[in-house]
């Protein structure tokens, strides 16, 4: 397997990135992903990327995962009250859960993706969660 950090270590947009210099607009799919991977390797700090919707946030996670593995969790919610009030889905109440539990017991950097239903909602504070965590 072709090692990516190396072979794109000198690409201006990935130092672009790294440095907080905007001008990165309009990149592909494949372009932003190995944008973000190459960015996490090389400075190991936990990112928080926030796509347009639900959709956007799903396919950026399916194309970093098989890059990245564990290092990279999908925070989601339902982009739509109604729909998370009539027909909420357990599976994304257990990513939930998994998201917050896997950020506040390992401290390791990670890439989480969201979207902006996901950011707007109630969240515990770490103390609160932590609190009712059930050890089993």
């Amino acid at each position: 397997m072709i090692d990516f950090l190396t072979f794109l270590s000198d690409d201006e947009a990935l130092h672009k990135f790294n440095d907080n210099i905007s001008g990165l607009a309009g990149l592909t799919d494949v372009e932003e992903t190995l944008l973000l991977s190459n960015s996490f390797k090389m400075k190991k700090k936990t990112l928080i990327v926030v796509k347009e919707n639900l959709y956007s946030a799903q396919q950026l996670f399916n194309r970093l995962y098989p890059l990245l593995q564990d290092d990279v969790l999908l925070f989601a919610v339902e982009d739509s009250l109604r729909v998370e009030e009539l027909a909420a889905s357990p599976n994304i109440y257990g990513s939930q859960m998994d998201v917050l539990t896997t950020a506040l017991l390992n401290p390791l950097p990670k890439i989480v993706i969201t979207h902006p239903s996901a950011i707007i909602r109630y969240l515990p504070s770490k103390e609160v969660f932590n609190d009712h965590i059930i050890s089993l």
